[in-house]
């Protein structure tokens, strides 16, 4: 018997190891077939490349007024009177028939202009011959350019001024014509695109992404040489040319036009050299910052000359973020750089504010001529000598991060030590992409040693990964306790390449002068100093820096409002009470900026009259200690609601209850219910997904359950991961069922119903049978491609786009995955989450608070915060406005747009109750309890769903509520 069951046993183990042998062979098998190349051949980095032989001639080849197209989408492209072509809000195209005498590199130029409907920056791609040449062709962007709203500016030009601070001006569109080059919009590639036009005849066709702008003229050229200054200067002689007497001075914060509204001026405190400056007021006295560093944005001044002559250029600036290295600008005179060496002007590190005048490479000031009248002057932002540098390494951290990935799906992110995974003969390109890897930061280190003039920790730090690469070079199967290294070294590079083209400056103030000119002392002496400094310690007893907007005259109406999220909210807020609402209204509002405690406050009698940015819970809360206003009294109130999804509402609803605390309700037996709050705010979930990663999967984009569920398995078997939060794959299993948190009487849960504790049970599921990590970084896994596909809210997007360059144009985000129905339609239900804005009981004034609220949720006032406060913060901190009108004007593409709000119109919101708090506690526990411990879900739920009633219940009765 013994003998027969070690057989057995025996027989067994064999037939275990032999299977595992069929799996990993099968995987061999399935990884040959793979893609992994995907979107990557058609860069224009090999694009290049493969046209390497062929010149590109200076000249102008074709030059039509816009009007003049072939062929176009003439559902949404109208002819304007003056000959330019109007586009309408959905992408359209327009076609060119473009005849070549022979063949060649050449580059476009088109010239466009905003509109009064153009809400975006202005975008579209270029295919030729009937496709796009390479990926980064698909999107050129054209800034629609901005200034300062005249109405903002005093009479003189000046800010105006609000309790001694000055008032940041709001941004508005410019209307001038844009004569754009296409360009790499990541700065990698210093010269304009170049596209392969064939002799004969070619067509030409530009692809709008969505937008309201006007298209003027489309030219097939190429540049003259840049001439150096030499060259130029050699030219000033001969005709003549003297330097000019007399110096103009002005500042760089009062610019004439920015490419976009982010480049708003801005503030810098502490300082008694900059101009102007207080040593307790707000003064803007500076333009850029950390906003101004993206390839592509610029900042033009206007220089009105008296004197006609030779001028050289002076700034005042700080560039305090690359340490040991410089930020780069392209100089334009009247739209045109004037010699070789404005072409790419270096700043270097300074901690402090310095003067810098452009010079040549013998160290005298490059002149420019300048003749009486008005003359532009535009800084635009460039990479300068170090954008081959990042366009090398660029390329290998894709590469590197491909074959991290590649390991991945062999070998998961933990590989057993002790297992040959023959890494270099089941990856071919291994060795040869290590080796060409490393060749190339050998190269790049020794690149920018040249370029900075020192070793420096950057030129180390590449020397640094290409060491530890060479080890695995060395022995492949060093991947198997060095992957995690592996991975962190690829982070760091990629994370270098991304601090590295930033390239943020500071500019006080820019001088046109005579070489004999010495420029403005930049350092304040010890005493200056010290005076400053000891001001600004005496003004800080008396300066209520909390106090945003102040009320002036006690005689008039006013409401004392808080706002409890950061001081560029609060004084946009401001800015936009000054300008809209006290003048139209007469109403004035103390506007607080607070970080402490509301309940508090409220409890203590010294609570505001209207809050904003409240999170979701919180209104009822307050609402059921009889602390807020209801919002359904006040004239206006059903206008208002319809600024939103009628579901945006639910959370801030609640039942009314008499004085005994019995509910109350109407002569038709409905709930009398009151409304405690007005949303400012809503988010959602898309899903996130890696096009690179499934399509060497050979799997698509899931569009329901059943599909998403059915590529689990292939993600799982090359050691790939789906994240979804374990509540919100709850929400979606449970409200796509037919299910809801809450009873219609919300006096209890709904957890245990049949359809609660199923979606509950296929939410464990994920965790345990398709191993769903409860806990992870959504955007280093995504990054590196781990994480192929993620549900995650909307306001992702913008972070992974600014922070993940080298993963462009291969992830996207998709509405979530629904349940389809009988009808064929699918059902993407979600739940939202909200914020908004309330109004307490004590008020004095409550109709004056009431015409605040209409104001500030208004879809215009909603608008201007959103797209200011992006300006202030850039993309990162784009709105989420819960206003639907509104959140059509934030600078989404067209694409991005019609995605979000396909989604939107699934998107619920739950309501809140008394002891919902526990909700969220109890369903954590449950989740846990299921997962770690592997208890029965039913049970579990059940249990805990019982345990959130009682707590309600408690709630209700410790309010009095029957």
């Amino acid at each position: 018997m013994q003998r027969s069951f070690a057989m057995l046993l025996a027989l067994t183990v064999l037939m275990t190891c032999l299977s595992g042998m069929s799996v990993f062979a099968a995987r061999d098998i399935n990884f040959e077939g793979l893609d992994f190349d995907y979107n990557r051949e058609h860069t224009y980095y090999n694009y290049k490349a493969q046209y390497k032989d062929l010149s590109a001639k200076p000249g102008v080849y074709f030059d039509a007024p816009a009007a003049e197209f072939s062929a176009a989408d003439e559902a949404n492209v109208s002819i304007q009177e003056d000959g330019s072509v109007l586009f309408a809000e959905n992408a359209t195209w327009v076609e060119y028939t473009v005849n070549m005498e022979e063949e060649g590199l050449y580059g476009i130029e088109v010239a466009v202009c905003a509109t009064e409907d153009t809400t975006n920056e202005m975008e579209f791609g270029f295919e030729i011959n009937g496709e796009t040449p390479f990926n980064e062709a698909e999107t050129i962007k054209v800034y629609r350019g901005v200034k300062d709203e005249a109405e903002d500016l005093e009479e003189n030009g000046d800010f105006k001024l609000d309790r001694g601070n000055d008032v940041r001006p709001t941004q508005v569109v410019s209307y001038e014509p844009r004569v754009m080059k296409a360009v790499d919009p990541q700065g990698l590639e210093l010269e304009p695109f170049q596209f392969y036009f064939a002799a004969g005849e070619n067509t030409l066709r530009l692809v709008t992404h969505g937008g309201s702008f006007r298209l003027l003229n489309v030219r097939v050229c190429n540049d003259e040489p840049i001439r150096p200054y030499k060259d130029v200067k050699a030219e000033y002689d001969a005709l003549g040319y003297k330097e000019a007497s007399e110096p103009i001075k002005f500042q760089a914060e009062k610019a004439f036009e920015k490419s976009n509204s982010v480049l708003a001026p801005t503030f810098a405190r502490g300082n008694p050299m900059l101009e102007p400056t207080s040593p307790s007021k707000t003064k803007l006295n500076i333009i850029g910052s950390a906003n101004w560093s993206e390839a592509g944005q610029w900042i033009s001044w206007k220089a009105d000359v008296e004197e006609a002559g030779l001028y050289a250029l002076g700034f005042k600036y700080q560039q305090n973020a690359l340490q040991g290295m410089f930020c780069t600008r392209t100089i334009y005179v009247d739209g045109v750089i004037p010699f070789e060496e404005f072409k790419a002007v270096e700043f270097p590190y300074t901690e402090e504010y310095i003067n810098l005048v452009p010079s040549d490479a013998e160290g005298n000031p490059c002149l420019i001529y300048l003749s009486e009248g008005t003359h532009e002057i535009k800084l635009e932002v460039s990479l300068g000598r170090t954008a081959s540098i990042l366009n090398e390494l660029n390329e290998v951290v894709y590469a590197l991060n491909d074959i991290y990935k590649k390991i991945v799906m062999i070998a998961s992110t933990s590989p057993d030590p002790y297992q040959d995974y023959n890494f270099e003969k089941v990856i071919p390109t291994l060795e040869d992409t290590l080796e060409e890897s490393i060749d190339i930061l050998n190269a790049q280190a020794q690149a920018l040693r040249e370029i900075t003039g020192a070793g420096g920790s950057q030129s180390a730090s590449l020397e640094n990964y290409a060491q530890n690469f060479g080890r695995l070079l060395e022995d492949p199967e060093r991947f198997n306790t060095g992957l995690s290294s592996f991975k962190d070294d690829v982070s760091a590079m990629s994370q270098w390449i991304i601090d590295t083209q930033s390239q943020p400056i500071s500019l006080d103030w820019i001088t046109l002068h005579p070489t004999s000119y010495e420029l403005p002392e930049t350092r304040a002496s010890f005493f200056t100093d010290f005076a400053f400094k000891f001001k600004s310690f005496i003004s800080s007893f008396t300066e209520d820096y909390d106090v945003i907007a102040s009320v002036e005259d006690a005689n008039v109406r006013s409401v004392r409002v808080w706002v409890g999220t950061g001081r560029d909210q609060a004084n946009i807020i401001s800015n936009l009470i000054n300008d809209e609402f006290i003048p139209a209204t007469g109403i004035n509002i103390q506007l607080e900026l607070v970080q402490g405690s509301l309940i508090e406050a409220t409890l203590a009698g010294k609570g505001p009259d209207v809050a904003l940015m409240i999170a979701q819970d919180q209104p009822i809360n307050f609402a059921i200690r009889g602390a807020l206003a209801d919002l359904s009294q006040f004239e206006g109130f059903d206008e208002v609601t319809k600024r939103y999804s009628p579901e945006t509402m639910n959370p801030y609803t609640f039942q009314k209850y008499d004085e005994e605390g019995y509910p109350i309700y109407d002569e038709n037996g409905k709930p009398v219910e009151a409304v405690y709050a007005i949303p400012e705010t809503e988010t959602f979930n898309m899903m996130f997904y890696r096009k690179d990663v499934f399509a060497e999967l050979g799997i698509n984009v899931p569009e329901t359950w059943d599909e998403f569920f059915a590529i689990l398995p292939v993600l799982n078997r090359n050691n790939l991961e789906a994240g979804v939060v374990d509540q919100v794959m709850y929400q979606l299993m449970l409200y796509q069922a037919g299910g809801q948190y809450y009873a219609d009487d919300k006096r209890s849960t709904e957890f245990d119903t049949e359809v609660s504790l199923e979606a509950f049970k296929k939410t464990v599921e994920c965790f345990t049978k398709y191993s769903f990590p409860i806990s992870y970084n959504f955007y280093t896994r995504f990054r590196s491609g781990e994480m192929p596909i993620s549900i995650q809210p909307y306001t992702q997007y913008n972070m992974i786009a600014a922070a993940a360059p080298e993963i462009q144009g291969l992830w996207d985000m998709a509405p979530i995955p629904g349940t389809l129905r009988e009808d064929g339609t699918i059902d993407r239900t979600q739940l939202g989450t909200v914020a908004g804005t309330i109004m307490f009981e004590n008020t004095k004034d409550k109709e004056a608070a009431w015409e605040f609220i209409k104001w500030y949720t208004s879809a215009e006032v909603q608008t201007r915060y959103g797209l200011e406060l992006e300006a202030v913060q850039g993309a990162a901190g784009r709105y989420a406005p819960a206003n639907l009108a509104a959140f059509e004007n934030m600078n989404w593409s067209y694409e991005q747009r019609a995605q979000l709000q396909e989604q939107w119109k699934f998107v619920s919101v739950v309501p809140e109750l008394p002891g919902s708090y526990y909700t969220a506690r109890g369903l954590t526990n449950a989740f846990r309890t299921a997962i770690y411990e592997f208890k029965n879900p039913y049970a579990t739920l059940t249990t805990w769903a019982k345990n959130m009633d009682e707590e309600i219940e408690r709630k209700y009765e410790e309010f009095g509520f029957r």
